[in-house]
């Protein structure tokens, strides 16, 4: 399924299917399936929507902005074989100089598993860079890992939005920050 959505993303940077997306109600429905599949045993979850971010909403494709959620899910899962917790939270970014307009939404998955060395987080944003500069997902597919971060990537950048992550001792976070829907409820 990662395959079918970067052909859509390679084909058309931008969402097929713009509308006002709740990112609270996205973020809710993530953390819960994760929940009911099973996977709370061995990878429990916390979910944190900042009151400020109870409303929040951005223009765009709820379905692949669900997709990247579950790709930072999956991928705290895949590189914990010992499991971890994981943390998700939603919260709102103001932009510098912009007097309090200009909201971004922030979604955040942070787990405190084993994390990557220096050198695969180099690799991981090289391979991005990869993609991005190729314009297209596909420039990545064929490489160990990393194709679901790079997914993530896109989805982030064809909804306006931004991609960043990192490695501490012990955890991986990866934050998708996107733009406040201009479009009235």
């Amino acid at each position: 399924s990662d395959l079918n959505t970067a052909a859509q993303l390679d084909y058309d940077a931008s969402p097929k299917k713009r509308e006002r997306v709740p990112l609270a109600r996205v973020v809710r429905e993530a953390c819960a399936d994760h929940v009911n599949a099973g996977f709370d045993e061995t990878f429990p979850l916390t979910c944190s929507i900042a009151p400020e971010a109870a409303d929040a909403a951005v223009e765009g494709d709820a379905r692949m902005i669900r997709r990247a959620i579950d790709n930072l899910l999956a991928n705290a899962r895949t590189h914990n074989d010992q499991g971890c917790s994981i943390a998700v939270s939603l919260f709102v970014e103001r932009e510098p100089g912009n007097n309090n307009t200009g909201k971004r939404f922030s979604i955040r998955v942070a787990d405190n598993g084993q994390g990557a060395t220096p050198e695969r987080i180099a690799a991981l944003r090289d391979r991005i860079a990869h993609a991005q500069k190729a314009g297209t997902v596909a420039a990545a597919y064929g490489e160990e890992h990393g194709l679901g971060l790079v997914l993530v990537d896109r989805i982030c950048r064809a909804h306006g939005g931004a991609f960043t992550f990192s490695s501490d001792d012990g955890g991986f976070t990866a934050t998708m920050t996107l733009p406040e829907s201009t479009k009235a409820s």
